[in-house]
């Protein structure tokens, strides 16, 4: 682990909250149905919770990270999901995950520490970032 990423999940631990800690109940169910489920990893419950067609799992290369970002900004889908792994890898991983997140066109951003995801979805009202553990 380098000393950017030691730091980087201090901080990550610090502000992380539960369900909890969520006020909104897209994120409370994404909590309870993806995160907190026994069965299956992480990717399989999370492609079975948004729909296997409406993900998009980027590579870990942040250098990437705003082409393939570019691909979807103009009128991204609204059910799409993109999935950045190792968002707190290097400092050049963590600075584009924040430019990206804050991205006018994202309505909703999920910081799980290992993997950063970004919704699309206009149902969204008011745009909100979440760390979530």
């Amino acid at each position: 682990m380098t000393a950017h990423a030691l730091l980087a999940y201090l901080e990550y631990r610090r502000h992380a909250r539960t369900r909890h800690g969520v006020h909104s109940p897209f994120v409370f169910d994404f909590v309870e149905k993806v995160l907190r489920a026994r069965e299956g990893g992480f990717p399989e419950r999370l492609a079975e919770y948004v729909g296997k067609e409406n993900l998009a799992w980027l590579s870990a290369d942040a250098v990437v990270w705003e082409q393939a970002y570019m691909r979807y900004a103009p009128e991204p889908p609204a059910e799409m999901v993109l999935v950045f792994p190792g968002v707190h890898r290097t400092a050049l991983h963590t600075n584009t995950w924040q430019r990206l997140y804050g991205r006018p066109e994202v309505r909703l951003s999920i910081d799980l520490y290992d993997y950063g995801l970004l919704f699309f979805k206009k149902a969204f009202r008011e745009k909100q970032h979440f760390v979530l553990r």
